[in-house]
């Protein structure tokens, strides 16, 4: 059954890995005309509102350092990496009635918490995948740039941040394919989260004053600037961990009631 659900992923993973890349190859030819104009495109991101330059993933970046560039790039891959978390937790479970492949899978000799799990540990691997992908674009980013040791464990570290943060946002869709009974209502549940997340984690930075609401949005669970100062809260882990293992349980309990006919 597992790999049934791995190979009716494969093309979205393949989608999704292919635009992280390109990404990242816009990135690392980016990068020399940027460093050669620096003082300029500081000039110019000083003019720019506070809360447009948090918006760009711009705000205290100082991009003479390969690190501060690097961290830019994070933030937009995060565009990249959390909508497909967020979507294959969504997705992944509550499209079988959109595809009419709920009377195939649920008439199987499987209890269905059995198969959810399955289609958990798929999104699971799903996610691990295109967390690696953005790893090694990563790494296609700024080494070039300014190869290290150093540097490489700290791009390891950012990017179990990223993962542990596309987990939670999995977990998330998870909890909206089992309050919602359509495909459609579930996905876009999900979104709406993603971006309420996105905002009010735009609002918090913006504040500068109120990051005990961090526990709010998952985009400030493990930010990008604790990830490169190896200072991400153990707290925060914690509840990632909660969060996650009750939204399956949540998930197992509502489609063991659901009724497909």
């Amino acid at each position: 059954m597992f790999k049934t659900e791995f190979i009716r992923t494969i093309k979205s993973i393949l989608i999704w890995s292919f635009l992280i890349v390109i990404l990242a190859v816009f990135g690392l030819l980016e990068y020399p005309f940027i460093s050669q104009y620096m003082d300029d495109f500081s000039k110019v991101f000083e003019k720019i509102p506070k809360i447009v330059q948090i918006m760009f993933g711009i705000y205290q970046i100082d991009f003479s350092e390969s690190m501060g560039y690097y961290a830019c790039m994070y933030y937009w891959t995060c565009l990249m990496t959390y909508p497909h978390a967020v979507y294959t937790g969504a997705s992944i479970i509550s499209k079988d009635q959109r595809d009419k492949y709920s009377d195939y899978i649920y008439t199987k000799p499987f209890a269905r918490g059995e198969i959810v799990l399955t289609k958990v540990y798929v999104g699971v691997i799903n996610i691990f995948i295109i967390n690696i992908v953005s790893l090694l674009s990563s790494f296609l980013c700024i080494m070039p740039i300014k190869p290290g040791f150093d540097i490489v464990l700290r791009i390891i570290l950012c990017s179990g941040g990223m993962f542990v943060t596309q987990l939670l946002f999995m977990a998330i869709g998870l909890i909206c394919s089992a309050i919602f009974s359509t495909y459609k209502n579930s996905v876009r549940a999900a979104m709406v989260f993603l971006l309420f997340s996105y905002s009010f984690g735009f609002f918090i930075e913006a504040a500068g004053n109120i990051n005990f609401l961090n526990f709010l949005t998952p985009t400030r669970y493990f930010p990008i600037q604790s990830g490169i100062k190896n200072e991400y809260n153990f707290i925060y882990l914690v509840i990632a961990g909660l969060i996650i293992f009750f939204s399956v349980k949540f998930t197992q309990t509502k489609y063991g009631n659901r009724d497909f006919i």
